[in-house]
């Protein structure tokens, strides 16, 4: 197993864990960076796979989460406040 799987392996389940009390007590901290900066690093990844001819499908959906959640105010907050986008009982 490499360094970067062990590694992978030991960040994702506290930073998945951060996320669920996020999204549990609807405070999104700038986790990973302000929403509005990660965005910004988003458009820059789907133009790269798409000039590799790479399926940005996905990829582009979250970044229209993302414009949407930064165009409301909310740019400082962190990945996890997508959520407000995809619950049940938004306002």
């Amino acid at each position: 197993m490499s360094s970067t799987t062990t590694r992978s392996r030991t960040y994702y389940p506290p930073l998945l864990t951060a996320i669920g009390e996020a999204v549990r007590d609807r405070e999104y901290p700038p986790d990973l960076g302000p929403l509005s900066v990660q965005a910004a690093l988003m458009g820059d990844l789907v133009d790269h796979r798409a000039s590799l001819g790479v399926d940005t499908v996905r990829m582009r959906e979250v970044r229209a989460l993302m414009a949407e959640r930064i165009a409301d105010g909310h740019g400082g907050q962190g990945f996890s406040s997508l959520f407000e986008l995809l619950a049940d009982d938004r306002p």
